[in-house]
């Protein structure tokens, strides 16, 4: 994937792929942490199609055990995950890439921008669906989900997601959450313009995503804060 290796579809290469990924990230090579992200996903989806062992229910070649074998009683014996084990994962690996996706637009990354904004954000939009399908408490997603289809016009969208942010941090914490507030903030104010604008000219056409019937994604099917370690919260 792009200039990162191929990652084996085991759990603990996914796992050390996943780690690499953050610590680059944390060194701020965004581009090599988002690529090593992208193929720990590819490894995740592998080991995900391989299916499940009809015998024990989990993904992965069964340890061939046996006298002498080293896996046999050894605590280095490789995990293998369910189904719902990976499911999980490879959601965790779309919120993280998300993450990095939109480091690389705020810093005006020309790789990221290759085939312009929108094309970068669509890209945001189904990472973060995708993480949101795993995962419908990721609030971090949903910032970040927020935030896409606010930059690709979705106001409503938008709203909807950056609100159950607000609301989730008002229930959940003493301090809110003051990125989620100002995006929150910013999509009414576009509202607000978006109305005023077309209050004598017919129905309000603010959802600028809704009114065009093609996807968003297409590119991303079959694809899948603030610190490393939280980027998949």
């Amino acid at each position: 994937v792009g200039g990162a290796p191929e990652v084996p579809a085991t759990w603990e290469a996914i796992h050390a792929a996943k780690t690499a990924a953050q610590e680059l990230f944390a060194e701020g090579q965004v581009g090599d942490a988002r690529q090593a992200t992208s193929a720990a996903l590819d490894a995740a989806r592998r080991l995900l199609d391989k299916g499940a062992n009809p015998i024990d229910g989990r993904c992965g070649d069964p340890v061939q055990g046996g006298e002498g074998s080293e896996a046999q009683g050894s605590d280095k014996q490789p995990h293998r995950p369910t189904v719902v084990e990976v499911e999980a994962l490879i959601g965790v690996l779309h919120s993280n890439r998300s993450l990095l996706s939109m480091q690389q637009l705020q810093a005006g990354d020309t790789e990221a921008l290759a085939f312009g904004p929108d094309a970068a954000w669509r890209l945001v939009l189904g990472d973060t669906d995708a993480a949101l399908q795993a995962d419908a408490t990721n609030f971090k997603a949903s910032f970040r989900r927020a935030r896409a289809l606010f930059e690709l016009g979705d106001l409503e969208g938008a709203l909807a997601d950056a609100t159950s942010v607000v609301d989730h941090y008002a229930r959940t914490s003493a301090t809110p959450n003051p990125e989620a507030a100002g995006l929150r903030d910013r999509i009414l104010e576009a509202l607000r313009k978006e109305r005023r604008k077309w209050a004598e000219k017919g129905p309000a056409r603010w959802n600028r995503a809704a009114a065009q019937e093609a996807p968003l994604i297409t590119e991303l099917a079959g694809s899948g804060g603030g610190a490393a370690a939280g980027a998949g919260g």
